[in-house]
């Protein structure tokens, strides 16, 4: 073992946040995008962050708001941990302020780096997995750490927010991915060292208090577990690889509440499989669970080609026959991949050795969505989505799949490293740059869904499923937001004497929001965490280069409409509570469910005021 890495989570952190680049500055006006294209609303389509970062995972509060966590360095064994959390918008959320800790506050003296692999929300915060590395550059221990909301340490979790897990032989394991348990306990799954100098898939548990309540091993040598999520009655499932020879074969395994070794679970507890053929690679990436305890599951496989797959199991392992062909639907993410070095290594600076295909998983009832990276000539970002039959979603992107590059064709993506999904977007994460002059960086994507996307809980392996089973919510219908269409304001000019009409198609019962948000002149910021950002020209920026951003002025105006329709609105001068002086707007309109907690599709629609 080298570096805590699961081929989800991307290669490269620091104690505290990242500057957000010009990238995150709200976008120009512009209608949604359609479903499979960036979705121009956040940050222009991807959120650049500082150089010599690495996004390892995201997760997406119930606000919409996004965390990202992983390293800044050259590589994860000498980094240091980073935390961010992204508005909706892509811009940075400054009342997040992470307090991480340092390699050596938690792997001793001569400690080398702390790496962040993954993340899940955990009540108003959240819960991280890590390995921090000894003097020698090798794993020394898996890490879990608890933040609260402003991301300051839980301190009802192992007094200081932070505890570690001893596993295996001297204690040398490495945390690659987080679940929440029964009781709001923490669940890290990765590796450890047996005596025999073999890696073993690792599973430490920790209570809501952050008490160890134990390790167990699971599986034949030479395994690793790389994502882990919980069942709705607290069992745990966790997927990886197991290397048999030269393959690096698909393995996954479930153990009981307790942390035993569920024999219910494809009869002895864990299975490995090839899902490539033989002789090819093809390791689960990550784990999410759908209505009913069913288990859907990434992966990347390595043969004639590089191919993302999905696989939906029954609650108990077995392939859902209902699901692509016998329970795995496999899309191509790059044809032309055979040439490629089919390592799954982490790539450090300057590497090639990346296999494309499927690096995470995120659900919407029995749809799936997948984000990884394709091949092209260069690494591109990756995003597909599946319908509940295993079959390309025609919706999506035209075709069901997608690949789409950074600012330039000349910049690659060295890895993705966490895909995460709510009404607001697909998200996918990781770093991009490091070849030649590109600097690498790490960085967010989002991808436009389709009106009506996501529910309340859609954060991939959160292991804290709503009551009564799995992503469903109990089997029952969770609460969507109608859809949100046909939206236009005209004229585009509002005097003190002529108003403008909204019109607007809603799909169903629901509300829609009404927000301003007004063009104003700016300056970037040249130094600290906001350097690069467009906002208020003050003394701090004054030299820094001039730009345009806009801002939300005023309170939000909220209509409540009853049935699937047309509506129009007139707007004055006065669209909220604050009377528009003259100049240049955007008007935010936003749907909502019925309860007005689960949001839906955004339009933006720029408009003047003026005299006359």
């Amino acid at each position: 073992m080298s570096e805590p890495f699961r081929p989800r989570r991307a290669t490269g952190a620091i104690s505290g946040l990242l500057a957000v680049s010009a990238l995150a500055a709200l976008a120009p006006a512009a209608q949604a995008a359609d479903p499979g294209q960036l979705d121009t609303a956040f940050g222009g389509g991807i959120v650049r962050l500082d150089a010599g970062t690495a996004v390892n995972a995201l997760a997406v509060q119930p606000d919409g708001k996004v965390v990202a966590v992983g390293y800044r360095g050259a590589a994860a064994k000498t980094g240091q941990p980073f935390a961010v959390r992204l508005n909706p918008d892509g811009s940075r959320d400054a009342s997040f302020n992470p307090q991480l800790v340092s390699p050596e506050a938690v792997g001793g003296a001569g400690a080398k780096g702390l790496a962040l692999t993954d993340v899940v929300i955990r009540g108003n915060g959240v819960a991280i997995s890590g390995t921090v590395f000894d003097d020698s550059e090798a794993p020394a221990g898996m890490v879990a750490i608890a933040l609260n909301a402003d991301g300051s340490r839980d301190g009802g979790f192992s007094d200081d927010g932070i505890a570690t897990a001893e596993t295996g032989f001297l204690d040398a394991g490495q945390g690659n991915g987080v679940s929440l348990t029964s009781g709001n306990g923490i669940a890290i799954a990765g590796t450890s060292i047996d005596g025999g100098a073999q890696n073993r898939a690792t599973v430490a548990r920790f209570t809501a208090s952050g008490a160890t309540a134990g390790t167990t091993d699971v599986g034949p040598p030479n395994a690793k577990f790389y994502a882990i999520a919980a069942q709705s009655d607290g069992r745990l499932v966790a997927v990886g690889e197991h290397r048999d020879g030269q393959p690096r074969l698909g393995f996954a395994a479930r153990l009981t509440a307790g942390g035993d070794v569920d024999g219910g679970f494809r009869g002895n507890g864990s299975f490995s499989a090839n899902y490539a053929g033989n002789g090819a690679q093809s390791p689960l990436t990550d784990v999410a669970i759908a209505s009913g305890d069913r288990i859907v599951v990434s992966g990347s496989a390595a043969q004639s080609g590089a191919k993302a797959f999905a696989l939906r199991l029954s609650a108990n392992g077995n392939p859902d026959g209902g699901f692509g062909n016998g329970g795995q639907a496999t899309l191509s993410a790059s044809p032309n991949a055979q040439n490629q070095d089919v390592s799954f290594k982490n790539p450090g600076p300057g590497s090639t050795n990346m296999v494309p295909g499927a690096s995470g998983v995120a659900i919407d009832g029995d749809d799936v969505f997948l984000g990884g990276t394709a091949y092209e000539g260069i690494h591109r970002f990756f995003a597909a989505r599946l319908t509940g039959a295993g079959q390309p979603f025609g919706g999506f992107a035209g075709s069901g799949q997608t690949a789409f590059g950074v600012d330039a064709a000349s910049t690659p993506v060295r890895g993705v490293g966490g895909v995460a999904l709510s009404t607001q977007g697909l998200y996918v994460g990781g770093t991009v740059g490091d070849t030649g002059a590109v600097a690498r960086v790490g960085a967010v994507a989002r991808v436009e869904v389709p009106p009506g996307t996501g529910g309340a809980d859609q954060n991939p392996g959160t292991g804290q499923p709503p009551a009564g089973g799995g992503g469903g919510g109990g089997g029952g219908t969770k609460p969507k937001a109608p859809s949100l269409s046909s939206v236009s304001l005209k004229p585009a000019k509002i005097t003190a004497k002529k108003s403008a009409t909204l019109r607007y198609k809603l799909g169903g019962a629901g509300y829609v929001t009404l927000a301003v948000e007004q063009r104003a002149k700016g300056r970037r910021a040249t130094s600290g965490r906001a350097k690069g950002s467009c906002g208020r020209p003050t003394s701090a920026n004054r030299r820094g280069k001039t730009c345009t951003y806009y801002a939300t002025i005023g309170s939000t105006k909220r209509i409540k409409v009853t049935k699937a329709g047309t509506r129009t609105v007139k707007l004055k001068r006065k669209v909220t509570n604050r009377t528009l002086k003259n100049g240049t707007y955007r008007l935010v309109v936003q749907a909502l469910d019925t309860t007005r907690k689960v949001k839906g599709t955004t339009k933006r629609i720029t408009f003047r005021v003026a005299s006359r």
